[in-house]
């Protein structure tokens, strides 16, 4: 926990309601940590918001709010066949 607050203390609420919910386990905690690493950070942090507002704390559709929140700017699909560069 003091890991994910270091590098966002944003997370503080979010964090203290995930705890909550989990009780003791700790691989929920690790797999928002290893999230909040690997995801840009903003997209990460709107798509806390939104889990905060809807009290949603399932780490799997978490994890697929900050895709669809990146999805425009890493997953860009070329539709144009001419312009293949192959």
């Amino acid at each position: 926990i003091i890991e994910i607050l270091q590098l966002e203390p944003r997370l503080t609420n979010y964090l203290a309601d995930l705890k909550r919910q989990i009780g003791g386990r700790r691989a929920p905690l690790r797999r928002l940590l290893s999230m909040l690493q690997e995801y840009p950070r903003e997209a990460f942090l709107a798509a806390i918001a939104l889990a905060e507002k809807y009290r949603l704390f399932d780490l799997d559709r978490l994890e697929k709010m900050v895709l669809r929140e990146i999805a425009h700017d890493y997953f860009v699909l070329a539709l144009d066949p001419e312009n293949d560069d192959d």
